[in-house]
């Protein structure tokens, strides 16, 4: 049986919700609707007899939509649970993907989605940040419908990108993932959505459209009312998991991650190659010792700043098999290895006010903007042989560590994705 569940403060579209529930194509299902704050449910809706109507205890109620969630979800008989917000609706078809999903073995399954307003016209996001979008049409009415992105570290740990309704976990999944965090306001969804990913679940993305989402006049949706502290916090959600999806997605990938700076500083789940020391130019001038888009991960920590730049203007960048490798040559090396969407995740001191190639000697000097060469095409242009691609997920510069900042040693930290043909959340700058 699959459990569809509505925390609800406010009925106003609920029927609408209702009659989505009731024309689906499937028969065993039950719909869990929490009221709270003293909402009634219209007696149609309480009065059918697959609807369970709880309210919410009033302490749960003030702990907010996390919390309402997770009370919803302790309620949900079933052996699939179906979020489903009181203001939106269903695709007829919705339970029976859902079943085939199931069948096929998924625990989270996530479909397209179309945003729509009062008068029946759609929301289209910005092809600009990897979107893309087609037509739909729900009792005789035309909508567009946005794809969702493949589930992976690229799109999990923001916010904009991750999977959006439809949404729906196995019980299983739920159990293991810690179901809904009470403690969050807003980001509950995204922040389950990384556990689920985290605990191993299967995910499957349903390629059609099997939700709309109703965009209210005048702004009243939460993400629009409260979007200053969604954005805080999904930041905060996104630096917690950022690097742990990562790990995840190689692992789901059956790709291998490397660490370029030797055993004594390699992290778990990688492998260390040690290209440091006195043979680092040797070693660079081999290069790396994998295939083409072979690696899903490479982490340099303290290590760019090893590499020396380019010398001049004719510089080969190693390429020549005679030259010994540059930066522009390492980058380039690092992003052969990487499968599309593999990530290069950096750490350099930083020197302001030096860019990466104004110094000829051994030594690079690493900023923020040295990172444009590489993934912004008005400053690649101006590099000859520069050959990689990458997409500046994160880039920032703090300290590692009090000594650090006690010291005045700030370090850049970079972030970024290998693009090499596949659809990328994001923009694309290079």
């Amino acid at each position: 049986m699959y459990s569809l569940f509505t925390p609800t403060h406010n009925p106003q579209f609920l029927d609408d919700t209702f009659k989505s529930v009731v024309q689906q194509t499937r028969s065993d299902w039950e719909w869990v609707v929490v009221p709270n704050n003293g909402v009634e449910i219209p007696a149609h809706i309480v009065q059918h007899p697959q609807v369970r109507v709880v309210p919410a205890p009033d302490w749960v109620a003030r702990l907010g939509v996390g919390a309402l969630k997770r009370f919803a979800c302790e309620q949900c008989n079933g052996d699939w649970f179906v979020e489903l917000d009181h203001d939106d609706f269903l695709f007829p078809e919705a339970l029976a993907e859902l079943a085939l999903a199931a069948a096929g073995g998924a625990g989270f399954v996530y479909s397209d989605c179309a945003n729509f307003r009062s008068d029946n016209s759609s929301e289209v996001f910005d092809a600009r940040y990897g979107w893309e979008s087609y037509p739909v049409e729900l009792d005789g009415v035309r909508y567009t419908a946005m794809r969702s992105f493949p589930a992976d570290a690229s799109s999990l740990h923001l916010i904009y990108y991750a999977p959006n309704h439809f949404r729906a976990w196995s019980r299983d999944a739920y159990v293991r993932s810690g179901g809904h965090d009470s403690t969050l306001p807003v980001v509950d969804d995204h922040d389950l959505v990384c556990r689920t990913y985290l605990a191993g679940v299967p995910f499957h993305h349903v390629p059609i459209c099997l939700y709309l989402y109703r965009l209210i006049d005048g702004g009243q949706n939460t993400y629009i009312q409260r979007n200053a502290e969604i954005q805080s916090r999904q930041q905060s959600v996104s630096n917690k998991y950022v690097y742990s999806l990562i790990a995840e997605w190689a692992r789901r990938s059956e790709l291998p991650s490397y660490d370029l700076g030797g055993a004594h500083n390699c992290p778990p789940g990688f492998k260390s190659i040690d290209l440091e020391g006195a043979d680092v130019n040797c070693d660079i001038q081999r290069g790396l010792p994998f295939a083409d888009s072979s690696v899903s991960c490479i982490r340099a920590y303290d290590f760019l700043e090893h590499i020396p730049n380019c010398r001049d203007s004719t510089c080969t960048h190693g390429a020549d098999g005679v030259s010994p490798r540059c930066v522009v040559g390492v980058m380039n090396e690092i992003y052969r290895v990487l499968a599309p969407g593999g990530w290069l995740i950096s750490r350099t001191p930083s020197t302001d006010g030096r860019g990466a190639f104004q110094d000829p000697t051994h030594v690079s000097y690493w900023n923020p903007n040295s990172f444009w060469y590489y993934t912004r095409q008005e400053q690649a242009r101006f590099v000859r042989g520069i050959a990689c691609r990458y997409q500046a997920t994160r880039i920032w510069q703090d300290y590692p560590s009090d000594w650090h900042k006690t010291n005045q040693i700030l370090y850049v930290y970079a972030d970024l994705v290998a693009l090499k043909g596949q659809r990328q959340p994001g923009v694309v700058e290079i």
